[in-house]
């Protein structure tokens, strides 16, 4: 057999594009791919392919990409990263060690490029583990449910080799949420002024602030040209909206980013405030958040990614707690490998995780 692990050519992103959809039943547009890979606001991904060179056209059989990201903390120190996308090898192929020889390219590549962390979002440890990675944490799952039915219908729907067992498991989650999010009303409105907008430079505010409070946290640099590229230009199916609350002095005190879903239910992407003294009136925001989406948006349901990596993101989930979110542990692995080369150290406890970290297209 005879394969080759090369770059891909630009000519060929309409063909890397389609073993993608053929691979994973779906119809992402070319334009969604050059989205994603291409026009990234810290440059196109490097993006590594396997081929079969005795199949006619030398058939594409694996791909894995690295999409650079910048972190920055409270110091205004910067690190270029890159987030792991695109993991397919083709199932005719497995045992002939493609992922690693793939991973193998990727990580050269990464270093020549400066990149000095690869890190991901998967279901699949055991690769990653045998390829250097850390599995710091897994992402927790929150739950406020609108209406059951519709709930678990979505929900049920997201797996398709789900049996009776897991249907059960399903409802019964469903059912325990949305008691939950009976007995911690939101009728009550709360008593602060909020706006709602689409500026989300009033989210990046919070955010430097909330990294010059805590020195030795790291978070995306959230730049202009980053938050177009994944809230405004994001061709995938969402609709976002920020809540955000201001002090006496009308600066900025929280935020919270909503992504409503054509499907009828809604993610709060991200919550962000000042610092722990902002507790109470990011809960009240949070609140009017989700009071709003109810009645306004008539959602069904609300989801949450979590991660209990510090402070910082556990006071997210302590917010949603208070108001009925449900949260489950049973969700993606967050995988990390420092690739050596690096002039700064960065813990993996020490990221602002949330959902802004991935593209919104799932």
């Amino acid at each position: 057999m005879n394969i080759r692990i090369r770059l891909l050519l630009d000519s060929e992103y309409a063909t890397v594009n389609e073993v993608y959809n053929e691979a994973y039943g779906n119809i992402r547009p070319l334009d969604s791919f050059k989205w994603e890979f291409v026009n990234g606001p810290w440059g196109k991904a490097i993006y590594v392919i396997a081929e079969d060179l005795e199949k006619q056209g030398n058939k594409i059989i694996g791909t894995q990409s690295a999409i650079p990201m910048v972190f920055i903390n409270g110091k205004g120190e910067t690190v270029l990263t890159a987030k792991s996308e695109d993991t397919f090898v083709h199932p005719d192929y497995r045992g002939h060690k493609l992922f690693d020889r793939m991973y193998e390219l990727l990580f050269s590549e990464c270093k020549n490029a400066g990149i000095q962390y690869l890190w991901g979002f998967t279901y699949a440890r055991k690769p990653f583990l045998k390829l250097g990675f850390e599995i710091p944490f897994d992402t927790i799952q929150g739950l406020f449910i609108v209406k059951p039915k519709e709930s678990y219908k979505y929900l049920t729907s997201l797996n398709e080799s789900n049996g009776l067992k897991e249907k059960a498991k399903i409802l019964a989650l469903v059912m325990a949420s949305r008691c939950n999010s009976l007995f911690h009303s939101l009728k009550v409105a709360s008593k602060i002024n909020y706006f709602k907008s689409d500026d989300y430079s009033l989210k990046k505010k919070v955010v430097e602030k909330n990294l010059l409070a805590n020195t030795n946290l790291w978070a995306i640099h959230q730049t202009q040209k980053y938050l177009d590229w994944r809230l405004k230009l994001n061709p995938f199916a969402n609709n976002y909206l920020q809540f955000s609350d201001h002090n006496e002095n009308d600066l900025v005190n929280s935020a919270v980013l909503v992504n409503y879903r054509k499907e009828g239910f809604a993610y709060i992407e991200e919550i962000n405030f000042v610092d722990k003294s902002s507790f109470n009136s990011c809960l009240q925001l949070t609140r009017d958040a989700i009071r709003f989406s109810i009645k306004s948006k008539n959602i069904f349901m609300l989801r949450f990614w979590g991660f209990d990596g510090n402070d910082v993101t556990r006071m997210e989930i302590s917010v949603l707690k208070k108001l009925g979110f449900v949260f489950i542990k049973k969700g993606t692995a967050f995988v990390w490998k420092d690739l050596s080369d690096r002039t700064v150290e960065i813990k993996p406890e020490n990221i602002l995780l949330s959902r802004v970290f991935t593209q919104g297209n799932r």
